[in-house]
């Protein structure tokens, strides 16, 4: 049995957080990914697992501001390149839906004539794209102190029934809740691809932290209502929350040139 092992990327991911002052999350990330060997003892095809931030819907905006920092980030293990160079040579493979050659499950879809496949077809479309790599998904949500889900695992199995009664124990690994399980939501295993961008996503997210932490200095005012400052303003000036952060804190690190009293052409 091959180990499964963690993606350069979320590697990489993992100690950026840790740098950046959150060794908790890095930690916990790093555990909860290294369990791989406990889920094999319940599903023994094990594939690979995923660990995706959420950013729970409705929540208030302190949660929102609290989980920022990790929404949309996705920390993924494999079990090896072979599986991974299998899924990704069929991701350019078109799919036949009637008449119409579509390259992906989603577009499928939208081309059945009755608007809606039956989950047998969803099922043979999503596979087509999975190759006979990942025939089976389950992702658990985790839920925070508060009660909302912050995190969500996704587990990848070969056999189409790997996850089948074994919900409530997959549940207990993870410290997870069996009753929101969702069965068969990723088969193409897009995870991966968001985890290898997920070192990009987590600089620009720290680059948020830094201009919440300058505005919230500069106006006296606390991190959460410099979040909604700050996304304001970028809605304000027609930008992504990114960039005006990232133009808040390089005015923030300029250094100031002019002299008290001094004008810029002076000599």
């Amino acid at each position: 049995m091959l180990p499964i092992e963690l993606l350069a990327e979320t590697s990489q991911a993992l100690a950026q957080l840790a740098l950046s002052g959150d060794p908790a999350h890095s930690g916990w990330l790093t555990r909860t990914l290294g369990r791989a060997d406990d889920v094999r003892r319940l599903v023994p095809d094990l594939i690979g697992l995923s660990v995706v931030g959420v950013r729970t819907v409705g929540s208030s905006a302190v949660v929102a501001s609290l989980v920022r920092t990790h929404t949309g980030l996705a920390f993924t293990a494999v079990a090896c390149d072979e599986d991974i160079a299998a899924l990704e040579s069929v991701h350019a493979t078109p799919i036949q839906v009637g008449s119409e050659v579509t390259p992906d499950p989603a577009r499928a879809a939208s081309t059945d004539p009755e608007g809606v496949l039956d989950e047998l077809r969803w099922r043979r479309l999503a596979h087509a794209t999975a190759a006979t790599a990942v025939r089976s998904t389950l992702t658990l949500p985790i839920l925070g102190t508060d009660g909302l889900v912050h995190w969500s695992i996704t587990l990848y199995a070969g056999g189409t029934r790997a996850f089948d009664d074994v919900h409530d124990e997959l549940a207990d690994v993870f410290g997870a809740f069996a009753g929101g399980a969702v069965s068969n939501a990723d088969l193409s295993f897009q995870t991966r691809v968001e985890a290898r961008r997920t070192p990009e996503l987590l600089r620009e997210h720290v680059t948020v932290d830094r201009a919440v932490g300058i505005l919230a200095a500069a106006m006296d005012i606390s991190p959460e209502t410099a979040t909604v400052y700050l996304e304001v303003a970028a809605s304000h000036d027609g930008k992504t929350v990114q960039d005006t952060a990232a133009t808040i804190v390089e005015a923030h690190l300029r250094p100031d040139t002019d002299e008290p009293g001094e004008s810029p052409g002076g000599s």
